[in-house]
């Protein structure tokens, strides 16, 4: 279904239906003003939009509500009766004094109360700049089942605290947490509960145990292999969904090309950057060989990038000797890698355009 959405958006975009945007930070479509008001015309009572300055009262049986100024008082009597709203969007920042957490406590409480709300988001901020907060969400946050989309976009220094009970919403797909670099999970155990999760939006790790079986997961920066239970290497086996980038570090504890293999890098044909890194450099650069051998990556790979290899040799799938060879792979990066040469015979690799070494004493060598 996601596959099929996503060829209707495409048409639409190469219509010229949509227009894609860029405002320095993330990407965004816009529609033309007419197509705007067609739009709200065919929607009816369904949607409906709380501008500044707005006094009158808000349809009963809205479906979808665009609040694009923020006033506290005015929004919680408006939506607390809107039993049949399926989405919310504060467009407004909501700016907090630092003694407010309560406020935005008895809000979710409130929130509550819309049980078929599949779609909630909002921005928060302190009033004093350059300073965060620390904010736990209340345990009532695990009453809206229906949750497909949570917004809760924060500053980069605000530390969000995720409750057990948000581990029971089982519908949840998208997680959205904008520059958060904090992020607690009370019950990180049980984040695999959430199974059909597509993405945590945040500048934080997902740093929770058994991640391996959030199949349905599309993004996962950065993960490292441990010994510790649930943080084993074939916890990326199935996780063939996975896009964008993909850090893997700990490779010092990956044993053999068996166990490599199992990690299954090959299948993850929606990954365009890679980086392989090893972070112990008392690992046996034989061993280290064996695991690079195994760990081929796909065939649609763009950027691969090897941090802290002391193996001697090239793997066969990046010297064309190996069927599933990356062949649109532009970009070779080795970083404090021991390699005496960089990889000569590179031809098969027809979309490359730089291979880089950046050795232990920082010179660069380069081939465009």
């Amino acid at each position: 279904m996601e596959d099929v959405a996503r060829e209707y958006f495409n048409e639409l975009l190469s219509a010229s239906f949509l227009q894609p945007g860029h405002d320095g930070m993330v990407d965004y479509f816009t529609i033309h003003d007419l197509l705007c008001d067609l739009a709200e015309e065919v929607s009816g009572r369904d949607c409906f939009r709380m501008e500044k300055g707005f006094t009158g009262e808000v349809p009963q049986d809205v479906r979808y509500l665009f609040v694009g100024t923020y006033d506290r008082e005015k929004l919680t009597k408006k939506i607390s009766g809107l039993k049949h709203l399926r989405t919310l969007i504060i467009n407004d920042i909501i700016w907090l004094k630092s003694d407010e957490s309560e406020f935005l406590a008895s809000m979710f409480t409130m929130l509550t109360g819309l049980r078929k709300l599949r779609v909630l988001n909002m921005r928060v901020a302190r009033e004093r700049s350059g300073f965060g907060f620390s904010f736990s969400f209340p345990d009532s946050i695990g009453q809206l089942k229906h949750l497909r989309y949570f917004g809760f976009m924060v500053p980069v220094l605000h530390k969000l605290t995720l409750p057990g009970a948000f581990t029971k919403l089982y519908h949840m797909q998208v997680v959205d947490f904008g520059h958060c670099k904090f992020l607690a999970f009370s019950r990180g155990e049980d984040m695999m509960n959430l199974v059909n999760l597509r993405r945590v939006i945040s500048k934080a790790d997902l740093d929770f145990p058994n991640v391996g079986r959030l199949t349905w997961l599309q993004m996962l920066p950065f993960f490292t292999i441990s010994k510790k239970q649930g943080y084993e290497s074939h916890q990326l086996k199935y996780l063939n969904k996975l896009q964008g980038k993909l850090q893997i570090h700990g490779l010092e504890n990956v044993e053999s090309k068996e166990e490599a293999v199992e990690v299954s890098l090959a299948g993850k044909e929606k990954l365009t950057e890679l980086v392989l890194v090893w972070d112990d450099k008392n690992c046996s650069p034989e061993v280290q060989a064996e695991v690079l051998e195994g760990l081929c990556p796909s065939k649609y790979l763009e950027r691969l990038e090897i941090r802290g290899y002391r193996g001697k040799r090239i793997p066969s799938w990046m010297m064309g000797t190996h069927n599933g060879s990356p062949k649109n792979l532009q970009d070779l990066h080795f970083i404090r890698c021991s390699l005496d040469d960089l990889p000569g015979n590179t031809e098969h690799l027809t979309s490359l355009k730089n291979v880089i070494r950046y050795n232990y004493s920082q010179s660069k060598l380069a081939k465009d």
